[in-house]
């Protein structure tokens, strides 16, 4: 996915991307390894703590739009609306359904 010409790094992408780590992962032994295989997963095209403050951003963006809070959050999924609309900049992929999946269960209105 990452190597397709349309791929964009986006909070969406990395909740759907952490949640579908972290439930594979789940039962796995030793807390530490599964640090470290997600660290080098991910540290080969980004910043692995950016994945989870970015997945963890967007979650909490979730949850607080129950409140009717509004956040920094609410114009990056604008753009990444804006490039779904002209499908040439946008990819569509299972972290990225993943991703609005986890928003959606937060919030009922999407």
């Amino acid at each position: 996915m990452r190597y397709k010409r349309t791929y964009q790094y986006d909070l969406v992408f990395a909740l759907g991307f952490v949640t579908v780590f972290d439930q594979l992962m789940e039962g796995y032994p030793s807390h530490e390894d599964r640090d470290a295989i997600f660290q080098a997963y991910i540290t080969i095209l980004k910043d692995p703590d950016q994945y989870r403050i970015d997945a963890q951003n967007l979650e909490d963006w979730a949850w607080a739009q129950i409140g009717g809070i509004e956040g920094e959050v609410e114009g990056i999924l604008k753009d990444i609306a804006e490039r779904a609309r002209h499908k040439k900049s946008f990819s569509y992929n299972r972290f990225f359904d993943g991703g609005i999946l986890q928003v959606s269960l937060k919030d009922p209105w999407l």
